[in-house]
């Protein structure tokens, strides 16, 4: 996805990232340096209730917000890097709503 980011965040994408506390601290802070983007690190109660909440398969998985805040796209029945052709497209296609 790092390739596609710059012209995304330019059109105002914003990239978040979320995981729980099965990503050890010493290897997510500095991996979250590199990657542009807001990043949370949340409690196994915090993780275990988005995951119920949103029906997150796994890591990773993708959920595209529109403008407005309603769920424009997600990946969550199948979980998995989609593609970035495909991620481009559905955020695109967010943007414009």
């Amino acid at each position: 996805i790092d390739e596609i980011k710059p012209q995304l965040q330019e059109k105002g994408c914003v990239f978040v990232y979320v995981t729980g506390e099965t990503s050890p601290m010493e290897d997510w802070t500095p991996m979250i340096q590199e990657i542009s983007g807001d990043h949370y690190r949340l409690t196994d109660a915090q993780w275990e209730a988005l995951c119920q909440e949103l029906n997150i398969p796994g890591i990773p998985s993708y959920l595209i917000l529109g403008k407005d805040g309603k769920r424009a796209w997600d990946n969550m029945s199948e979980g998995g890097y989609p593609g970035s052709e495909r991620l481009q497209n559905e955020i695109e296609t967010a943007l414009t709503k």
